[in-house]
């Protein structure tokens, strides 16, 4: 998301609601009524279905986290799961980067689900990896999606032949997810998986809106 605070004087940010400018150290109390209803029902159902949490939503746009529950639940969205992380993966909009990405992962990448038997009882979630011998180019992977961690996997004891090689790994449900959608469009051998393992996301997850935003 772009900073709207750029080029304003140190201490002072412009309120994500009113649109005024007011003091970082000293609270503001606005009234949402300063902005259309619709515009801010949008604009929080929007973020909720791009993975961010509702903690994250009321940071942004100046609510508690109990009146953006209460709005979800007017508005008829199907929330997460109690207990999902909320989102903070960083999906870049460059095609070529996305389309690199997806190259990583249909080569030397895959994905699974992971059910509440292989997470001792836990919620069905999902895992992304891709390996690589480069670790440059691993660690460039965190630092572009601005998620995920990298760790050594020993491949010697299986082939003496064999380089070790270093695992980008994703385990958040949301991130996953996320991750999945965007490089779907790019992929070729990995792409039925990872079409079936989206659709089963999407039941489990939540990506579904049983009502709608009709303007009364």
């Amino acid at each position: 998301m772009t900073n709207a605070n750029v080029g304003l004087p140190k201490g002072v940010k412009n309120c994500p609601i009113c649109g005024k400018l007011i003091s970082e150290k000293k609270k503001h109390e606005c009234q949402p009524q300063s902005l259309r209803r619709y515009e801010l029902q949008d604009r929080i159902v929007s973020m909720y279905y791009e993975g961010y949490s509702v903690k994250q939503i009321a940071e942004v746009v100046n609510l508690g986290q109990t009146t953006i529950k209460k709005m979800l639940k007017k508005l008829g969205v199907k929330t997460r799961r109690g207990g999902t992380r909320g989102r903070t993966i960083h999906i870049p909009k460059d095609p070529a980067i996305l389309g690199y990405i997806a190259g990583l992962f249909d080569g030397d990448g895959g994905a699974r689900e992971v059910t509440p038997k292989l997470r001792r009882g836990r919620v069905w979630g999902l895992e992304v990896y891709i390996d690589n011998t480069n670790y440059d180019v691993m660690k460039w992977l965190v630092k572009t999606l601005k998620s995920g961690r990298v760790f050594k996997v020993k491949r010697k004891d299986k082939n003496p032949k064999w380089k070790d090689a270093y695992r980008f790994q994703l385990a958040s449900m949301v991130d996953c997810y996320f991750f999945l959608k965007s490089i779907y469009p790019y992929l070729i051998i990995k792409k039925e998986l990872v079409g079936k393992l989206l659709k089963k996301a999407n039941e489990m997850l939540y990506m579904k809106c049983v009502g709608s935003l009709e303007r009364r």
